[in-house]
């Protein structure tokens, strides 16, 4: 008993020892060795605040270390125990080892022991403290990195940049996850489709078929594909009060307001002086009629209509274009492309008291000669109609012109100058609606290619993007599109040639020709003698400055 009691006394006297000697060396010198971590650690440890300077951090840990020195020297009762210390370090006292019975060895190794296990327990208490004191830190840097960045704009730092690396991954997988699925639900609805023998989709034609059917409609073949024609025209005409030429009648279902009615009218509206009057009339007869004329012919044109207003200080000018052409004689004859004209009406305030102005442009596949009868016929009906409204008229009129006289192109082939036959194949139509004899237009794109691989030639190999590589239009000088070049080349025919047949049928009269030339002759010789003539030998001598010609 007296011998544990003793060892009891022995590991106290050990602790008091160890604080003795962390007091000694935790002098200002000992812990000014020490890095900021370290004795942040050590005061976090002992409970008390990490924040100021290394001096501030190096007093406040001597301090705590004092105090508890003071603590350790006195008793429970607060008295002091240097009396006991000094006599357990008298020489005349009673030696412990010798009460214990421990030798030196012995003593040596339990020394060691305790110093290893202080040591592991220190170190593993500081790297917990190092461990935690650096994350707390990390935390607070990145913060205030990011703050200063956004302030300042700066660039992000690299875990900044590989945080938002991160999220642009994850929503490019949640991208790749939604095309994921529209590509499998594509997939199972094609599978649905096999599976249930709808593989083949029906053409919109058969669907409207197949639906006439269920419902019973017969005459579904004129239902996708109808051609508006003369009869239905007149038709809507009448339907909404238009002129109809029969015979040469007209026949009106909406007359316009009289007089009286316009008086009345303007009365009522508290329209008192006579130019009021006269203007209101104008306006409710002239401005009112043209637009609901206009309108009508929008519903039955439709958007081949267009309509200009042009607004001036002395008056308002409707201009209405609309490029007529055959009814139906690309579908029904077979004969080629349809004649077309560009119908140009300018309509004043006054109509339809004061007739329009009528322009035809821009004719395709018809010739001047039924150009002008075109414009005289025209001329006749707005004589004829003056006072009533007559555009649907001119556009009809346009209309049953082209179609009644559509059975060939009526100009000459710009290339060979000759006639087209009638209902002839070989004819070519190019893009802005010009015709050509297929082999003269087969001809004439050699020929410019020809002509610009000889340009390419002669010019240097760095001048040549000056020389116009471009094969135009024989009429408008338009250029002409690859489909068109294309196609000349795989339709032209050979037995086509007008050239061939017009020598199979020459004949030229010599003797006429003779007595033509004899009247040339004597026309050439008058102008010889009256210096009239512009030859190059004479013209260059005259300029030439020798002796004979020198003013003396």
């Amino acid at each position: 008993m007296k011998q544990k009691e003793n060892c009891k006394d022995l590991t106290s006297f050990d602790v008091a020892s160890m604080r003795l000697e962390e007091t000694k060396m935790s002098s200002t010198s000992n812990l000014a060795k020490l890095s900021v971590v370290q004795l942040r650690a050590k005061l976090k440890s002992r409970g008390l605040s990490t924040s100021g300077t290394k001096i501030e951090l190096i007093e406040r840990l001597n301090e705590s270390i004092l105090v508890e020195e003071k603590i350790l020297n006195s008793d429970e009762s607060g008295k002091d125990i240097t009396d006991e210390e000094a006599v357990l370090n008298d020489s005349t006292s009673v030696n412990e080892d010798e009460v214990l019975g421990l030798t030196g060895p012995m003593i040596a190794d339990i020394e060691v022991e305790n110093s290893v296990l202080e040591t592991k327990k220190g170190s593993e208490s500081i790297s917990e403290e190092v461990s935690k004191s650096k994350k707390n830190l990390d935390d607070e840097t990145i913060d205030a990195k990011m703050k200063r960045a956004l302030r300042f704009g700066l660039p992000f730092s690299s875990e900044q940049l590989k945080q938002k690396r991160a999220e642009r991954l994850f929503f490019i997988h949640v991208h790749y996850f939604c095309l994921f699925i529209s590509i499998y639900f594509l997939l199972s609805f094609h599978i649905e489709i096999f599976r249930f023998g709808l593989k083949d989709q029906l053409s919109p034609e058969e669907k409207k078929r197949s639906r006439a059917e269920r419902f019973g409609i017969t005459n579904i073949s004129s239902v996708g594909n109808l051609e508006t024609t003369k009869e239905i025209l007149e038709k809507r005409a009448a339907r909404f009060g238009l002129p109809i030429q029969k015979g040469g009648n007209s026949k009106f279902l909406v007359e316009p307001p009289s007089a009286e009615v316009l008086a009345k009218r303007a009365k009522r509206f508290g329209v008192s002086s006579e130019k009021a009057e006269i203007s209101f009339g104008n306006f409710l007869h002239g401005d009112m009629e043209i637009n609901c004329e206009i309108d009508v012919l929008r519903s039955i044109f439709g958007d081949e209509l267009l309509v200009k207003k042009e607004m001036s200080n002395e008056s308002n000018i409707t201009i209405l274009q609309m490029i007529v052409k055959g009814v139906g004689i690309d579908e029904l004859e077979n004969v080629g492309p349809s004649a077309t004209l560009l119908v140009d009406i300018i309509i004043h305030p006054e109509y339809p008291e004061k007739s329009p102005e009528v322009r035809l442009l821009q004719p395709r596949r018809i010739d001047e000669k039924h150009l002008r009868i075109l414009e005289s016929n025209i001329c006749e009906l707005l004589k004829d109609y003056r006072g009533t409204a007559v555009l649907y008229s001119i556009f009809q009129m346009v209309k049953d012109y082209i179609t009644d006289r559509n059975v060939s192109p009526s100009v000459l082939c710009p290339i060979c100058l000759n006639g087209f036959e009638e209902k002839s194949s070989a004819i070519f139509s190019t893009f802005c609606d010009h015709d050509i004899h297929s082999y003269c237009f087969f001809k004439y794109v050699d020929y410019c290619r020809r002509d610009i691989a000889r340009q390419l030639k002669d010019w240097p190999v760095d001048m040549g993007h000056k020389v116009d590589q471009r094969i135009k239009c024989p009429v408008c000088r338009l250029e002409l599109p690859k489909n068109d070049l294309m196609a000349a080349e795989k339709f032209v025919d050979v037995s086509d040639d007008p050239f061939k047949k017009c020598d199979d049928n020459y004949t030229f009269d010599w003797e006429k020709w003779r007595e033509f030339r004899e009247k040339l002759n004597v026309i050439y010789e008058k102008q010889r003698l009256n210096g009239g003539l512009i030859e190059s030998g004479i013209t260059r001598r005259h300029r030439v400055i020798s002796g004979e010609n020198l003013i003396q």
